[in-house]
């Protein structure tokens, strides 16, 4: 109630200021006349293989709020190239820039990712369910490497890639590994990130 609040009386007043999150682009009905994204570098810095994907989506998803002026950047990288390709309305070339380096690194489109999160309290426990499901989904898939979670020590991941075309026909086997240790590790196909 007090956010619908907030937003009426912003969208009722004519000089008003709406300070918010990225959590202000959800609501469908809010608009402005004009918009600055304050600050918007430390989106680069989280160490995900679709960041500027992301940070992409945000600055269109922004920009469709803003009825008639630019939108307005804060950033100290206005030379990057999605800032660039942007200002030159160029968006097209942008993806297919980022599919191109995506091919490269042999990441999603081209594979498919699947995060498998084990977790216990205890690091040891944890290290040794961890290097069981390395050893037992190894010969299965293309890559595979394991990794502490960033946000929760009590997690750690395997990151599985694997092709496409693998997993939609040929991929019984991991399929029926994964399966049966879904009681004990969390699988995620596809996930938005990897590292949390």
């Amino acid at each position: 109630a007090k956010r619908r609040n907030i937003l009426q009386a912003f969208s009722n007043s004519e000089d008003g200021i709406l300070i918010g999150t990225e959590m202000i682009m959800e609501e469908p009905s809010l608009s402005a006349d004009i918009g600055v994204l304050a600050n918007c570098d430390n989106l680069f810095s989280l160490p995900e293989f679709n960041v500027n994907e992301r940070v992409l989506s945000l600055l269109l998803r922004f920009s469709e709020k803003i009825k008639d002026a630019p939108t307005l950047i804060q950033t100290r990288f206005v030379r990057h190239p999605l800032f660039q390709r942007m200002i030159r309305q160029e968006i097209k070339q942008l993806l297919l820039a980022e599919l191109e380096e995506r091919k490269k690194a042999n990441f999603p489109p081209y594979v498919i990712f699947i995060k498998i999160t084990i977790t216990h309290s205890d690091p040891k426990e944890r290290e040794r369910r961890a290097a069981k499901a390395h050893a037992s989904l190894k010969p299965h898939v293309l890559d595979i490497s394991s990794f502490d979670s960033f946000a929760d020590k009590s997690k750690r991941h395997i990151l599985v890639t694997i092709s496409p075309n693998a997993w939609l026909r040929g991929s019984a086997a991991l399929k029926e590994l994964l399966d049966a240790h879904l009681r004990e590790w969390d699988v995620v196909v596809d996930p938005e990130n990897v590292l949390v």
